[in-house]
């Protein structure tokens, strides 16, 4: 898990501050957006480059990866979070929030 981790981290560090979740839940409240994160992006028409990929799927992946050491598995949960965190600053930016 710590490779998993720091890149995670490192994605996180390079967007910015913004990336939690008190900035999501709250923006999107004030702006009448309600749901997950994947509702409020087909909302604002923000696309998603991994299809197919939700959180139930995330969690057989990382399973996959641990019990059977699948690298393919493990590359693909990162890019599903990495593109969780870069959609959070595009949600940012279309919400206008500094």
């Amino acid at each position: 898990m710590g490779f998993a981790f720091s890149k995670a981290r490192s994605i996180s560090k390079r967007c910015g501050r913004f990336t939690g979740v008190r900035f999501g839940v709250w923006s999107c409240w004030r702006n009448d957006l309600k749901g997950g994160l994947k509702v409020v992006e087909r909302k604002l028409g923000i696309e998603r480059q991994l299809k197919g990929v939700d959180g139930y799927v995330a969690v057989q992946l990382w399973w996959d990866y641990v019990n059977n050491g699948n690298l393919d598995s493990l590359q693909t949960l990162l890019a599903y979070n990495a593109e969780d965190v870069v959609n959070l600053r595009v949600l940012r930016k279309k919400l206008g929030v500094r």
